[in-house]
């Protein structure tokens, strides 16, 4: 169990290496520490049965790391490789009923629509950028700024089909 608690505590030294980098523009490099990170995480939570409490301690920072290493492939212009990890993301953080898992959930969603917008899939970004806003109101409440970011988000989606009077509203 020790070895294990090890290899997780690394495993979180190397997501945040990866996150710093992330912020940095360094995709590269986050990338590598993200991907390492991850197997390190999968590894780990293989070891334990599913009754263990470890497996709960790192499933929420696991779809975490996909996030940031979705963003990491976005912002590289990997639309494709991206959208499997934020997919990979919300599977991960739905197993779990914790407000941290929605969290997760919810930023996969917004950004899996951005992904949308960007590819001009306006029924792949409205889909998920309505269950991202269910999401985001349950947590944060109606006028929390992440309900600002996703209502534009889909006025943008709206402007992009030609809807300009369902975009300003």
């Amino acid at each position: 169990m020790e070895v294990n608690l090890i290899l997780a505590d690394y495993a979180n030294m190397l997501a945040n290496i990866g996150t710093i980098y992330l912020r940095l523009d360094r995709y590269d490099h986050a990338i590598e520490s993200l991907e390492k990170a991850e197997r390190m995480m999968r590894r780990s939570k293989t070891k334990h049965k599913k009754s263990d409490q470890q497996i709960v301690q790192t499933d929420i920072p696991l779809a975490w790391v996909l996030n940031n290493l979705a963003t990491a492939k976005c912002l590289r212009e990997e639309h494709k490789a991206s959208l499997e990890c934020y997919w990979e993301a919300i599977k991960v953080a739905r197993a779990h009923d914790g407000e941290s898992s929605k969290r997760e959930t919810a930023n996969a969603l917004y950004n899996v629509g951005r992904i949308g917008v960007l590819r001009k899939d306006s029924e792949m970004a409205m889909f998920a950028l309505t269950k991202s806003l269910e999401l985001e109101t349950k947590l944060c409440g109606p006028k929390s700024i992440q309900i600002v970011d996703t209502l534009n988000l889909i006025g943008f989606v709206h402007y992009q089909k030609g809807e300009f009077e369902r975009a300003i509203s």
